[in-house]
């Protein structure tokens, strides 16, 4: 709700971004944005998934992630 301290397109890192789609705190056209904005990035987004959702039903995906 308030402006970054930098901008999307200066992450040099590889993000990957884990969203819902029927997430009505953070709009899917955000984690897009991202998406498009982040040089080296990667968007999964989950059909049926909210805010809290996407962690509680989604977790063994982004842990075997995290852990590879």
């Amino acid at each position: 709700v308030s402006p970054w301290d930098f901008h999307p397109e200066e992450i040099r890192i590889h993000v990957e971004l884990w969203h819902g789609e029927d997430d009505r705190n953070a709009p899917p056209a955000m984690a897009r944005y991202l998406a498009g904005a982040i040089p080296d990035s990667h968007l999964q987004l989950f059909p049926g998934e909210g805010h809290i959702s996407l962690i509680v039903g989604r977790i063994e995906v982004i842990l075997r992630y995290v852990l590879e």
